[in-house]
């Protein structure tokens, strides 16, 4: 194989399709990658963590973006907010010691929903929160809380546009632990029933173990064959329709406003309408919509009425991606492409998908689309191009065409990728001739990626993802293509709501084989066989038809050699003229003679035809045989199906005479004899059905023209009629009498105003006594009542509060009086000692010792101690010897030369809180003072907003001491900030809101 040197940044070229049949496209990604001049994506990093391991689900997401704010999970189920435009931070607390599974934000809005579940109870909970900026803080509001206590919910999947409306994507109540069934439930937060939370202030929905339906008449996807759903997207096209895959090879599309009872057993849940259903080879990992609305293979006038447009199913973890078409009333799906991505190394690796385009008008270029995937155990990242172009106009308005995937452009990162938000923005340093060079390719790719190690926003640029330069030729190197089966097994669009367990393929139409034009009889065999000519030598088809049809019915008529039997049918010498006598019109059956064939309209079946065929299967011997020619037997063609014709006797007239089918009928049953009595039966009964037939054929058409003609004279002429006479009569008539007619419009409204006036006053002192009076007198005594107990409540609680306090200070006390005089005692006797041994040395003349101030190296010796511990990340012990110093240089010296993030960025800091609330005393006497250094402010004041985070003011160790702790702060920061230094206003300001907020918690 050879490898494509014009691309040296790996960029290579994919075949559509092979020999215009779909193709299976394999991509040998250890032969891409091992390019030394790979692309790197652009990158920016946001901030350092030790991330969870990947969710098993490929399309749930640890990590979740909007135009605000980067939310992403990090250890014991705690949630990490960052402000994309400011360090503003915040920490969702609600779900931890739980497992986060999912995280994902409304489209285009400040929801979030949260999803996690605790291993060891098998419980989970869905929260849904909104975030916003206030007071140069990241506030947070949980709307509501959905707790499920005995199925695992795994993600969610938001309503495009409805903020009310989410699909809950979690295990069946029937599941077991050795076999579980994932299912879809439509939560609606308009109508679930709510209790308010047990300390918090929000509201939680608790789901009934019994069923698992949150609500009577839940909406909820279930595969009749016990299969699991692994994905559901909405439809672009309409909200109505939902497209979900399942891990048996199912992809099922859903009509949610055709509803049916729940086929398995839980009655108080509703299942939609199937509209269709194709199957694929393999567990489906997740399904993608492209903005393509129709296949190149599909009609554009069938475009408009699609339920889908074509989308990209992920088998194998991804490894494996099938375009398909779209889903529509009159056509099923079919896979228009397969690409798979091998890796001997690693078999079972795991990829992230999404699709990434913008809209094109139509005046440009087809639109842009890349199918881009990222493997989450190495550092690769894959774009696949999707080609397309548009439809023809011809009065409809153009759409997108789908062909297929026609090149990849890989990239390396430095770490893998375990979740990832995606989204598109336009190119903004691109000038206008590369504009037009470009086509569509118009827009960047910006991904913000959660790495294993780190979160960083990665962008591919327009520029990197330009086309190769030569299209795909085999061989390519690191490229396979095998022409693609079509073996999806598929349910017809037409089977609505059913729902069965058998493999057995349904369809919308019944097939009788006794409508078939021989049924089960071999009375063809008894045909006469004549010696086929050469295909070769047969003359074209006349322009415009095929097989007797027009071409535009034909589906082969671009191939000479389709259906060579109708070729042969139309291709065969007219009969010659006959000179038996003309055939008369059709007349009854007592009157007409039994074998004259009755004159049909065109298009209609002759039934000399039927008679012809009955006599020549009754009649007719076949004649000798060539030995070693092709035979092809005698069909009688109808209009669905033109087989061919048997070659007509030659004639002894020179000129040839084209005749109508019922004058060549008549003319073949003219020229042989007439068959037996029985056969005379059948003739006279075909004959009777025959005439019935055209009667009620004529009948029609008489109507139809009546209708036509009644349409097109009579009943403009009495429109006409009618409009003149009502504008001379009627009209003229009562505009005149209006006219004549004075109206006092002043008197009128001042009764209408007076009348309304009183009623008004009358009613509204009415509703006073009777509704609004007695409502607020019930409200008032309500709340009154409410107060009333729960100020009983809580005296009665602050008073054995009070009583349990005292209890425990005088207990208190009483343990310290003892200490003090146990105290005073140990003093007293180690004076006694002293002035006993002085005594002793001044008498023996022994100099006393003094006790000498510590030496200057103090300090020091105290950073050697703080860089040793910091050294080997002993960071408890490094702080608790900085704060004991009681300096707050030794306290700054340690902060210093410590990572912020690696101490108190985690999930848990790793400082006790005695010492968080002991540095910050510290630091906070550096922020006050006037003289101190600005660095050393700043670093004071980095370290500060992070200790606020993680501070717990109600912590029964250094509650009493927050409070003055947290005034000395404040005292600090307002010295400092009436100093007006610009560069420390806007921390100082955000520290102090911090500081407030724990002094109102």
């Amino acid at each position: 194989m050879t490898s494509n040197s014009s691309e040296p940044y790996g960029t290579t070229p994919l075949p559509t399709s092979s020999a215009g049949s779909p193709v299976h496209v394999k991509i040998d990604t250890e032969t891409i990658f091992h390019n030394d001049n790979l692309q790197q994506p652009q990158t920016q990093h946001m901030i350092k963590l030790d991330a969870n391991s990947p969710t098993e689900d490929s399309a749930a997401s640890l990590l979740a973006n909007n135009e605000h704010f980067t939310v992403y999970a990090v250890k014991s189920g705690l949630i990490r907010v960052l402000h994309k435009h400011s360090t503003m931070r915040a920490l969702l607390r609600l779900h931890k010691h739980q497992l986060v599974s999912d995280i994902q934000f409304f489209p285009n809005g400040d929801i979030l929903a949260t999803v996690a579940h605790d291993v060891e109870t098998g419980s989970s909970s869905v929260i849904v929160w909104r975030l916003y900026e206030k007071a140069s803080e990241v506030c947070t509001d949980v709307l509501v809380e959905v707790r499920n206590h005995s199925c695992i919910v795994s993600r969610v999947v938001w309503h495009p546009f409805n903020a009310n409306q989410f699909w809950m994507i979690h295990d069946a109540a029937t599941s077991t632990t050795t076999g579980r069934q994932t299912i879809a439930t439509l939560v609606e937060t308009t109508r679930i029933e709510t209790v308010p939370h047990e300390s918090q202030s929000h509201s939680v929905c608790h789901v009934p173990a019994e069923d698992g339906v949150i609500v009577a008449g839940a909406i909820q996807l279930v595969a009749s064959n016990e299969a699991s759903l692994t994905d559901l997207v909405w439809s672009s096209q309409q909200s109505k329709h939902v497209l979900s895959t399942f891990d048996n090879g199912d992809i099922v599309l859903w009509d949610l406003k055709q509803l049916v009872n729940h086929a398995h057993g839980v009655s108080r849940a509703v299942t939609p309408s199937r509209l269709g259903t194709v199957h694929e080879n393999g567990p489906i990992s997740q399904c993608v919509l492209l903005p393509h609305d129709c296949a190149m293979t599909q009609a554009s006038s069938s475009c408009e009425n699609n339920w889908t447009p074509c989308f990209v199913t992920g088998t194998y973890k991804n490894r494996v991606l099938t375009l398909w078409s779209a889903f529509g009333p009159n056509a099923l799906p079919t896979k228009l492409q397969v690409v798979s991505l091998e890796q001997q190394s690693l078999p079972s690796s795991s990829y992230l998908l999404s699709a990434c385009f913008q809209p094109s008008p139509t005046t440009a270029s087809p639109p842009a689309c890349f199918l881009v995937l990222a493997d989450r155990s190495v550092g690769q990242i894959l774009a696949i191009h999707c080609k397309s172009e548009w439809s023809e106009q011809n009065g409809i308005s153009k759409r997108p065409l789908l062909i297929g995937c026609d090149y990849v452009v890989p990239f390396k990162t430095v770490h893998p990728t375990y979740a990832w938000s995606v989204e598109t923005v336009p190119t903004t340093d691109i000038s206008e001739e590369e504009l037009s060079e470009q086509g569509s390719l118009v827009f960047d790719v910006k991904m913000i990626c959660y790495q294993s190690t780190a979160v960083q926003a990665l962008t591919l640029t327009s520029y990197m993802c330009l086309p190769p330069e030569h299209s795909y030729t085999d061989p390519t190197n690191g490229i396979t293509a095998e022409r693609l089966m079509q073996d999806a097994v598929s349910t017809h669009v037409s089977d609505i709501g059913l729902e069965s367990d058998d493999d057995d393929l349904m369809y919308d139409e019944q097939y009788d084989i006794a409508d078939d034009e021989f049924g089960n009889n071999n009375s063809m065999d008894d045909d006469d066989e004549y010696e086929a000519p050469d295909a070769s030598a047969l003359p074209p088809p006349p322009e415009g038809f095929s097989n007797g049809q027009p071409a535009a019915a034909s589906p082969l008529v671009s191939n000479p050699f389709a259906n060579w039997l109708g070729s042969i049918a139309t291709s065969v010498k007219a009969p010659m003229a006959s000179t038996a006598e003309p055939i008369p019109s059709f007349q009854p059956p007592e009157t007409a003679p039994p074998s004259t064939p009755p004159t049909l309209p065109p298009g209609l079946l002759s039934p000399m035809d039927i008679i012809k065929g009955s006599a020549a299967t009754s009649t007719t011997q076949p004649t000798s045989k060539t030995p070693h020619a092709h035979k092809v037997r005698d069909v009688t063609p109808t209009t669905s199906n033109a087989k061919g014709r048997k070659k007509p006797p030659k004639s002894d007239q020179s000129q040839p005479q084209i005749l109508q089918r019922e004058e060549e009928a008549a003319a073949a049953a003219a020229a042989r004899p007439l068959a037996d009595a029985p056969n005379n039966a059948v003739k006279e009964r075909s004959l009777a059905a025959a005439k019935s037939d055209v009667d009620s054929s004529l009948s029609n058409n008489l109507r139809q023209a009546i209708r036509d003609e009644i349409e097109a004279t009579m009943m403009p002429q009495l429109q006409s009629m009618l409009e003149t006479s009502l504008k001379t009569i009627v009209v003229s008539d009562l505009r005149a009498a209006i006219g004549r007619i004075k109206i006092d419009t002043g008197s009128i409204s001042s009764a209408v105003s007076q009348n309304i006036e009183s009623s008004m006053q009358t009613a509204f002192a009415d509703s006073v006594r009777t509704v609004m009076i007695p409502t607020l007198e019930s409200v008032s005594n309500q709340v009154l009542a409410k107060v009333s107990d729960h100020l009983e409540k809580a005296e009665v609680a602050t008073k054995t509060e009070t009583a349990r306090d005292m209890d425990a200070i005088t207990k208190q006390l009483g343990a310290m009086t003892q200490l003090v005089v146990k105290l005073t005692e140990e003093v007293h006797s180690l004076r006694e000692a002293v002035a006993s041994q002085q005594g002793q040395q001044q008498k023996l003349g022994t100099p006393v010792a003094t006790a000498k101030a510590p030496a200057d190296g103090s300090a020091e010796k105290f950073k050697h101690d703080i860089l040793a511990l910091l050294k080997t990340k002993n960071y408890a012990e490094a702080f608790t010897l900085a704060v004991s110093a009681s300096t707050a240089e030794i306290a700054l010296f340690c902060c210093a030369n410590a990572d912020v993030n690696d101490v108190l960025g985690g999930s848990t800091p790793v400082l006790s809180q005695m010492v968080l609330l002991c540095l910050a005393q510290q630091l906070g006497t550096i922020v006050g003072a006037p003289v101190a250094p600005i660095a050393s402010v700043q670093l004071s004041l980095e370290w500060l907003q992070e200790i606020a985070l993680s501070l717990n003011p109600r912590d029964t160790a250094i509650a009493s001491h927050v409070p003055n702790v947290l005034q000395q702060l404040v005292a600090g920061i307002n010295k400092r900030m009436a100093q007006n230094d610009p560069v420390l206003r806007r921390p100082l300001q955000r520290l102090l809101q911090v500081i407030r907020g724990m002094q109102m918690s």
